[in-house]
């Protein structure tokens, strides 16, 4: 094609003299539809989108704000989850006797009274055997329970020192379970007395008081044949409070230290830290037990005979429960006291 037939193909001239291009009218009527189709598409869609877009901001704006919100609720779950879990920051602080044991001389030490406040199923039993060696060692006055009870002082109701063997006016020792009531201990023990207990992690202390405690109150409520699994299925369902020792069930450590077992919320467990800081010269840990044993030993003036132990009621292994992850969040969830009481504590890992 010359560049004159070229230049006559597509351009024009117009009757004021001015070139343009050629459209063909097939092409020109395709490209106006497009435009009117897209168009009238855009406008129809334009009330739609401004309303989602309006959702979205809103949703955004009130996500902190309310749990309502579609937003928020998809968030809940995690940022709840997130809030629960956050440690609680207490500043740590340790007791005279604490201190005097770090920076004293064991060849000098001598053997104080001791009150320990035996926790269930945290290898209490083990420790208190230790301090009655230590005890007659030393010839210390132990406070006993009563004939033909394995708990002290009236367990589980608060510390009744009427129902301590033998009569005595002050004790040197208290080692067997009670339930802790600082005011009326503190009226039985000597000034010098130091004041000792032991946590453990809350998820392998609740499948142990699962399965040690085979009378009350699960057996109550899944069953005799039943199984941790079916109980944390639904906890607040089966928790009642009117079967016999209920509060085994729910952060089983912090009521016997004297706590509200109920009370799960972020201010009363930064009270129940901050008391356990001020009066307890050691807190143990059992998934620390040697170095525990280790303070406890140098605390109390203890020899190394005395801290020998044998491993005492472990959870045999048809009740060791293999959880899977959904179990252990909801072990986790359920003594939430419990977990925030060990997570600060005497023992600072």
């Amino acid at each position: 094609m010359t560049s004159a037939n070229y230049h006559n193909k597509f351009v024009a001239v117009s009757d004021d003299g001015q070139r343009v291009l050629k459209r063909s009218k097939k092409r020109t009527t395709e490209v106006a539809g497009k435009s009117s189709t897209l168009l009238e598409i855009l406008l129809a869609a334009r009330g739609s989108l401004i309303a989602l877009c309006f959702v979205i901001l809103l949703n955004v704006h009130f996500h902190y704000r309310t749990k309502d919100s579609l937003l928020g609720g998809m968030m809940r779950p995690k940022r709840a989850a997130a809030e629960e879990y956050e440690p609680i920051v207490v500043t740590p602080s340790f007791t005279k006797k604490f201190e005097d044991m770090v920076s004293g001389e064991r060849d000098t030490c001598q053997p104080d009274p001791v009150v320990f406040v035996k926790t269930h199923k945290t290898g209490g039993t083990t420790i208190t055997n230790m301090i009655l060696r230590h005890a007659e060692r030393n010839s210390m006055l132990v406070g006993l329970p009563i004939q033909d009870h394995w708990e002290l002082a009236g367990y589980p109701v608060s510390f009744d020192q009427r129902l301590v063997d033998p009569v005595a006016e002050k004790y040197d020792v208290l080692c067997h379970h009670f339930r802790f009531n600082y005011e009326e201990i503190e009226k039985k023990m000597h000034d010098n007395a130091a004041y000792v207990t032991i946590m453990r992690n809350p998820i392998s202390n609740y499948e142990s008081i699962f399965g040690f405690f085979r009378d009350y109150p699960f057996a109550q409520w899944v069953g005799r044949n039943g199984t941790l699994k079916n109980f944390l299925s639904d906890p607040e369902r089966f928790y009642d409070k009117s079967t016999p020792w209920y509060f085994r069930a729910k952060n089983y450590m912090a009521y016997d230290l004297g706590f509200d077992n109920e009370d799960t919320s972020r201010e009363y467990a930064r009270y129940a830290i901050e008391e356990m800081d001020k009066i307890f010269d050691l807190v143990m840990i059992t998934d620390r037990f040697e170095e525990s044993i280790v303070l406890l030993r140098d605390l109390l003036c203890m020899s190394d005979e005395d801290v020998i132990y044998l491993a005492l009621k472990p959870l045999s292994g048809y009740y060791i429960l293999k959880q899977r992850l959904d179990e252990k969040r909801h072990t986790e969830e359920h003594p939430f006291l419990n977990q925030r009481m060990r997570q600060s504590n005497r023992w600072r890992e």
